[in-house]
């Protein structure tokens, strides 16, 4: 009988994902959540959420105002060679 091969157990190179896969936060259902609808919520936050959840956080506005740079940040936090 001839000798079966063994099957491989490195799969082929396009098989596998890359190791490193760019992302764009923008894309994400909780981004376009925030984009949709954060006015809409800090501008009723007073009338109607107030009371159960607190009063509105500044750093929150803060936080928000800086979600559409997260793309240009996620460039510097890469690793440079894998």
């Amino acid at each position: 009988m001839g000798a079966m091969a063994a099957p491989a157990l490195i799969p082929k190179a396009e098989a596998c994902p890359p190791l490193y896969r760019p992302r764009n936060p923008r894309t994400t259902p909780l981004f376009q959540l925030v984009e949709q609808h954060y006015d809409d919520v800090k501008a009723l936050w007073e009338d109607r959420l107030e009371n159960a959840h607190g009063r509105w956080r500044g750093f929150t506005d803060t936080v928000v105002a800086r979600l559409p740079r997260l793309r240009l940040a996620s460039v510097w936090l890469r690793p440079a060679s894998l």
